[in-house]
């Protein structure tokens, strides 16, 4: 299937489609080098590379830190991720998700991503600059399960020595340490005892290598929700003020509003949601609403405004028009 500028290679091609509004997943590429000269060679390579060996687990390092309540940060070790990503989308939104993850895209319906294996992931807020709400709870949930994965990577290791401990059941010397050898913690343990201990704890349960693993696959899951401090938080109240001389809210009391928003309530239906309790509608001025046509600063504005919103390539492609 051809959108645009991008390039959709389903895993149902040859069933009818719909309208637009049915949703796949797509898996997207190149993200970097998009809307870039090079992005057709490079989308080309990749879209090889998964023909010949699959597609690629891509690793990312994540740090994460756990705020506490005296003010101050738990710092855990990084967790490398590897993972592929599929967005869920409908087939008429793939040429602006195009813009942002490059311009090749593989789509697969809702029971090939599952029979694959995908799994939803869980994206996490990051907490504000206070300590005294609870904006760092998914911070802390992560952190919890980052310790399940500790204990769970210790039982193992118990185990593990235990299978070809030969030495007797005497008290023995453990030692936890870091990377340069130096010791953290020691301990005195009854192999006898621990023996005992991780056979009743371990009592028809999944074996302790399997949790292990299972904690190591579960923290792929997690994602920070990302975004630029630099940049102005998002809120659409900043969006209303840039776009004010086009485009008018419609507060209660106007002719339309029950009428705008009942259609909001039945499109979000449609995909079983309900539009969030903050949401406004906006709708296009015309020049006699606006008393007139729009001035040469105000058309000046409006070109700046949806210039910036252009891809570089746009761009480029803008200034060689009005050159």
């Amino acid at each position: 299937m051809k959108t645009s500028n991008t390039l959709a290679i389903s895993s149902d091609a040859d069933k009818s489609r719909p309208a637009g509004h049915e949703r796949y997943f797509y898996h997207s590429f190149p993200r970097r080098g998009k809307n870039s000269a090079i992005e057709v060679e490079k989308g080309l390579k990749i879209l090889r590379s998964i023909r010949d060996f699959g597609l690629l687990l891509a690793p990312e390092t994540v740090k994460w830190k756990q705020p506490c309540s005296n003010g101050t940060f738990r710092e855990f070790l990084p967790v490398i991720q590897k993972r592929v990503c599929f967005t869920e989308i409908q087939v008429d939104e793939i040429r602006r998700h195009s813009t942002a993850f490059g311009g090749f895209g593989l789509e697969f319906d809702n029971i090939t991503i599952r029979n694959i294996g995908a799994v939803p992931a869980f994206y996490l807020p990051r907490y504000t600059e206070e300590f005294n709400n609870l904006s760092a709870i998914g911070a802390l949930l992560f952190s919890i399960a980052m310790d399940a994965r500790t204990i769970f990577q210790s039982i193992d290791k118990f185990a593990e020595i235990i299978k070809t401990w030969n030495r007797g059941d005497q008290p023995t010397l453990f030692q936890f340490a870091d990377e340069s050898g130096k010791v953290l913690e020691s301990t005195s343990l009854d192999i006898g005892e621990v023996k005992k201990f991780l056979d009743f704890i371990g009592y028809r349960v999944t074996p302790f290598s399997d949790m292990k693993n299972g904690m190591e696959a579960f923290l792929q899951f997690f994602q920070h929700i990302h975004r630029d401090k630099k940049k102005a938080p998002l809120d659409g109240r900043v969006t209303e003020s840039i776009l004010q001389k086009w485009a008018a809210p419609v507060e209660k009391g106007h002719a339309r509003y029950d009428e705008l928003h009942t259609a909001l309530k039945d499109l979000c239906a449609q995909f079983g949601k309900k539009p969030n309790a903050l949401a406004r509608i906006s709708i296009i001025q015309t020049e006699e609403d606006v008393h007139g046509a729009i001035d040469g600063d105000n058309l000046v504005l409006l070109l700046a405004t949806v210039f910036q919103g252009l891809s570089p390539a746009q761009r480029s492609a803008f200034r060689r028009l009005v050159a």
